[in-house]
């Protein structure tokens, strides 16, 4: 009887391991797929908050080009764009930007590079301990933040892949509770620079720097 729980060990240690490298081959097969290509997607997407009965919801076009450089504009016009050094918020609404440098340790920057880390999928394990899953229809890969800081504010992020290792879905929960599920469609790889992830701010716009960058 005393071997049972050796053996239960060694089942859990093997099956861990075996979803590690199947988490290990699907990236390496993603990064092979897109070969440093910039992506453009469309999204729909439904924020969960634990103060409102109804979800927060919105669509548009998302893009990004590795390492760092992403692009989410929502059919209203709001904008959160990374150029590789700041990240800048957009709001059409309010006449109003907001920048934050990315070299920064800790506010919303951390955030969104993690958080589009997970869309772009590049060099996600320097972040987050992935494993994965098989499924009838793809794929499921589950990430959990290395990083304390990351950790306060992220609590897990899962992605669906369909076999052609697109990104079907994605669904994020913050440590307060907050959840954000979203859908994507119309997946196209472009040649490397081919977007224009440069902020060109509009006139009359208030450029504001919450963090003093």
């Amino acid at each position: 009887m005393k071997t049972l729980p050796f053996l239960f060990l060694l089942l859990s240690l093997s099956v861990t391991h075996a979803g590690d490298d199947l988490a290990t081959q699907l990236l390496e097969r993603i990064s092979a797929r897109r070969d440093g290509g910039s992506i453009t997607a469309q999204f729909k997407e439904k924020r969960y908050l634990p103060m409102l009965k109804e979800p927060v919801s919105e669509r548009g076009t998302i893009a990004f080009e590795p390492p760092n450089k992403f692009l989410r504009k929502t059919d209203d016009g709001n904008l959160a764009l990374s150029d590789g050094t700041f990240l800048w918020m957009y709001y059409p609404a309010f006449a109003r930007a907001e920048k934050y440098s990315l070299a920064r340790k800790g506010g919303p920057a951390v955030l969104f590079s993690a958080l589009s880390a997970v869309i772009q999928l590049h060099e996600v394990e320097r972040q987050f301990f992935v494993t994965a899953t098989a499924q009838p229809d793809g794929y499921t890969l589950v990430l959990m933040p290395r990083q304390s800081d990351l950790r306060r504010m992220l609590r897990e992020a899962t992605i669906r892949l369909d076999p052609e290792l697109r990104v079907v879905s994605s669904s994020i929960l913050s440590t307060q509770g907050d959840r954000i599920e979203t859908t994507y469609s119309d997946e196209k790889i472009l040649m490397r620079a081919k977007l224009d992830f440069r902020f060109e701010c509009p006139p009359s716009t208030e450029i504001i720097a919450p963090l003093g960058e």
